[in-house]
């Protein structure tokens, strides 16, 4: 009986850490489709605006609401970030995610001022260009926070489809003898498995594996790179220090032992 209700008690207790896994995984699915479609709206006033090749007060006003579209996304995540602070991992990765939101206003803030001046003649080669480069930087960051969203979901989703563990209560240890500690010494951290947060590091170490190897191809001498050149190529070097961190900190080496420990 006693076995029994032990393993009652576990089988509730798995429950409920699935329950709080399937909240996330929804919390953040909300964040992902709300900012599916702050880039789709920033795609499609694009291809009005130079459609026109002019600014217009409709145009100045979609692109503010789709400022206060993106801020109130990236408040929202920098809340939820702040509930997983354990969970060192996802954290970080929506920290990220709430920078490239950040980065994406501040690009269309800059655009916005600029389509005020620009109400009054079509644009000129120079200003398409400048139009256009505006428009690829806001959704590249936007695409990046998004890609950061779709990582923590893969990983999360892996792991409310894992079948659960059968359980042979003839194999249960004496009930008499006190628990066995858990195997591996990882336990799960705000609600999230370690092996969902390892995942996601590894898709950050591929991914800036690529990075690291596109930017190579695009300068392959390293003493002429430029102002630009050498900042991505720092912020590259950053980039590996903070995957570094986090795997340290998923992964703590032992500590010595003191004198006279067993």
């Amino acid at each position: 009986e006693i076995n029994r209700a032990k393993e009652e008690l576990k089988q509730a207790e798995e429950e409920l850490a699935r329950e709080l896994l399937i909240k996330i995984h929804d919390q953040l699915e909300g964040l992902k489709i709300r900012q599916v479609g702050s880039l789709e709206r920033s795609e499609n006033l694009h291809i009005k605006i130079m459609k026109r090749k002019i600014w217009t007060d409709a145009f100045l006003d979609t692109i503010e609401g789709n400022m206060e579209a993106q801020k109130s996304i990236s408040e929202e995540t920098d809340v939820f970030k702040e509930k997983l602070k354990e969970a060192k991992v996802f954290h970080s990765l929506l920290e990220k995610a709430k920078d490239s939101m950040d980065k994406a206003v501040k690009v269309m803030d800059i655009r916005r001022e600029e389509g005020k001046d620009r109400r009054e003649n079509k644009f000129n080669d120079a200003e398409i260009k400048d139009e256009n480069e505006w428009h690829l930087d806001t959704v590249k960051h936007q695409k990046v926070a998004l890609a950061k969203l779709d990582r923590l979901l893969d990983a999360l989703k892996d792991e409310i489809k894992k079948p659960k563990k059968p359980r042979d209560l003839a194999k249960q240890e004496d009930p008499m003898q006190p628990p066995k500690e858990p195997e591996g010494g990882m336990q799960p951290r705000d609600g999230i498995p370690p092996t969902a947060q390892l995942k996601v590091l590894r898709a950050e170490q591929l991914d800036l594996n690529q990075q690291t190897e596109d930017f190579a191809k695009r300068n392959p001498d390293l003493t002429k790179l430029n102002e630009d050149q050498q900042r991505e190529l720092m912020e590259l070097s950053q980039e590996q220090e903070r995957i570094h961190d986090l795997f340290r900190a998923l992964f703590p080496p032992p500590q010595p032992l003191k004198e006279g420990d067993p």
